[in-house]
């Protein structure tokens, strides 16, 4: 499978619409997530990678999981104790969509820093 093209810069309100969905408007605290072992962090603690962009097919899939309150994975998440935020592994367009469309918590499971680093973290 090739590399995703990424072309965003954020959550478009014309693709919430498309999906059937507007910013802000969701009514429950996070997406629809079965793993037993996941956290549901506050979205405003997470900290997501620099300058990312986003790829419009894999939002509108996640957009319409959201609307069709499918199942979806945890992000990868690091919390170093030092400080109050999570740095988040890896996961950007769920927790992009989750934002636009108004969640207040991520299902994530939290990883240690060994696993982090092999995971592409980048100590800020």
């Amino acid at each position: 499978m090739g590399r995703r093209l990424l072309t965003l810069d954020d959550v478009p309100d014309e693709l919430l619409s498309e999906c059937g969905l507007q910013r802000g408007a969701a009514r429950t605290a996070a997406y629809h997530c079965m793993d037993t072992t996941a956290e549901l962090l506050p979205i405003a603690k997470m900290l997501g990678p620099p300058g990312r962009q986003l790829n419009r097919d894999a939002l509108a899939r996640i957009l319409q999981g959201f609307r069709e309150r499918a199942t979806l994975p945890p992000v990868l998440a690091y919390h170093d104790a030092h400080r109050d935020v999570f740095d988040l592994i890896q996961g950007t367009h769920r927790w992009r969509c989750s934002l636009a469309y108004g969640f207040t918590r991520l299902p994530c499971l939290l990883v240690t820093l060994p696993e982090a680093l092999e995971a592409g973290y980048k100590p800020r």
